[in-house]
């Protein structure tokens, strides 16, 4: 396989593999508890969300964004649903991109990769 061709392999595995390298940086603690943040544990809470899955969520935040979003408490909504539990909320255009890129991408892969010289 030339150069060229195994410089553009290699480019789509890093792309395709490469994203999951990144880490998040997480902080070693988390701030005490502040008014804000068990108002917003209550107010998952009341939207059915366990008790545990409202602690984690709410320690996430820094204290800005629990100020924030405790100052108006409708602004805490539960949207989306569980995708891997079989219900997905994608559109028919998520759905034909994300084939097309696959198939766009087999085919490079084939054309780049496999070809003999």
């Amino acid at each position: 396989m030339s150069f060229p061709r195994r410089l553009v392999v290699g480019c789509m595995l890093s792309a395709l593999f490469g994203a999951s390298l990144a880490a998040d940086v997480v902080p070693s603690s988390y701030a005490d508890k502040s008014p804000a943040k068990a108002g917003l544990e209550a107010r998952l809470g009341e939207l059915g969300v366990a008790a545990d899955s409202a602690r984690e969520r709410v320690a996430r935040l820094s204290a800005d964004e629990a100020a924030y979003l405790a100052s108006d408490p409708s602004r805490v909504q539960v949207v989306g649903q569980e995708m891997w539990a079989g219900q997905s909320n994608n559109l028919w255009w998520e759905w034909v991109g994300g084939i097309a890129a696959l198939v766009g991408t087999g085919v490079l892969v084939y054309v780049f990769g496999f070809e003999n010289d």
